[in-house]
């Protein structure tokens, strides 16, 4: 079991204490934490219901590349808007991935896969609203489009953190399946949305069709984010996989008495170091009275600003090998997702524009 965070001084609540006089209490009192190194079964409940989360997303961003002549006729617009509703999840890729970066420092892996499973349902509600509404002046294109921009700030919270989940819930010698099978399911999900649409949206009911499309989708994304709330949670923070975490958590736990001790000596950061103090003796009271397995701890055992993601950033991109790295690797997703989005245009002129998203599902398939 983990042991106290910080010893019994942690819990004295006499605001008169002095700065200096609180932060040597704390240093002195602080006791480094103890983890078990074990791995839970829970952890292939917690990947299933990634893995799902990040399919429906996927489907979202690509449901009307394979449709797109029918897209066309139905809003009555042009290939290019048609278009950008895939391009808005390229587009927005930069900003979600400063949202999950923000939300995994802060909020831990459950607070971020629950916005990003909200985020999925609310697109879907919007995009099957959409379809309701007159298309003259382009009104339900444009309420469309705010359901793909819903859907594309979520997509970094899947598409970036499975490495994360295999080092947070996975021993050393799963971490690598765990991984694969964590990304895969997003190319899974493109796949499932280039062959599912022109199956759904066939004849001549255009209308009918993509209400059932899109109704389906939303149907999806409510359960998913359903199953979410209920089953989805935060590793125990005792119980680690391996004994790499446990030395990265007992580093970072030593980082944090340092803030401590540097934010009691300020009089005007007092008040947050209080309301710290309190928290940790919350959390030492409701460890040493639940042993239960799905224990949820603080989600993030540091506060982290944007200042800080923007040092890490800096960090990595002065290394000329993650810059290589970088380069090729979006090149060769760029042009991906460039033939995901063109595929009807590409194959129509061949007569297969019925058939693209045959064509889409078959090329997915064959990387993977």
């Amino acid at each position: 079991m983990l042991r106290s965070l910080v010893g019994s001084e942690m819990c004295i609540r006499d605001s008169s204490i002095s700065g200096a006089s609180f932060s040597r209490r704390i240093t002195e009192a602080a006791d480094s934490p103890v983890f078990e190194v074990r791995a839970l079964g829970y952890r292939w409940v917690f990947l299933a219901l990634f893995s799902l989360l990040s399919a429906i997303n996927a489907i979202l961003w690509i449901t009307f590349a394979p449709i797109q002549t029918k897209a066309m006729d139905y809003f009555d617009c042009g290939s290019n808007a048609i278009n950008s509703l895939s391009i808005i999840f390229l587009a927005c890729y930069l900003p979600g991935s400063i949202m999950s970066a923000i939300m995994m420092q802060r909020y831990g892996l459950r607070g971020s896969v629950l916005l990003g499973a909200a985020l999925n349902a609310l697109s879907g509600g919007i995009r099957y609203g959409s379809l309701y509404l007159s298309n003259a002046n382009s009104l339900s294109l444009a309420v469309l489009y705010v359901g793909q921009f819903v859907g594309a700030m979520a997509q970094p919270l899947f598409t970036n953190n499975p490495a994360m989940i295999a080092m947070e819930w996975f021993p050393a010698h799963q971490r690598d399946i765990a991984t694969i099978i964590a990304a895969l399911t997003n190319t899974i999900g493109n796949a499932i949305g280039q062959a599912v649409p022109p199956i759904v949206v066939d004849g001549d009911d255009v209308d009918g069709g993509l209400k059932k499309l899109l109704l389906g989708e939303l149907g999806f994304s409510l359960l998913a984010l359903l199953l979410t709330v209920l089953f989805f949670r935060d590793r125990p923070y005792h119980i680690v996989p391996s004994k790499a975490l446990s030395k990265q958590l007992q580093d970072t736990h030593l980082k944090r008495q340092e803030s401590l001790d540097a934010a009691a000596t300020s009089a005007w950061n007092r008040e947050r170091v209080h309301e710290e103090k309190e928290r940790v003796c919350q959390e030492k009271e409701n460890e040493a009275g639940d042993n239960d397995l799905l224990l949820e701890p603080a989600p993030a055992l540091t506060v982290v600003g944007l200042d800080e993601i923007k040092q890490h950033w800096r960090l990595l991109l002065s290394d000329r090998e993650f810059r290589k790295l970088m380069i090729g690797f979006g090149v060769g997703l760029g042009l991906f997702s460039a033939l995901m989005t063109e595929t009807e245009e590409l194959v129509k002129p061949a007569g297969y524009k019925d058939d693209a998203g045959t064509h889409g599902a078959i090329l997915i398939g064959g990387g993977l």
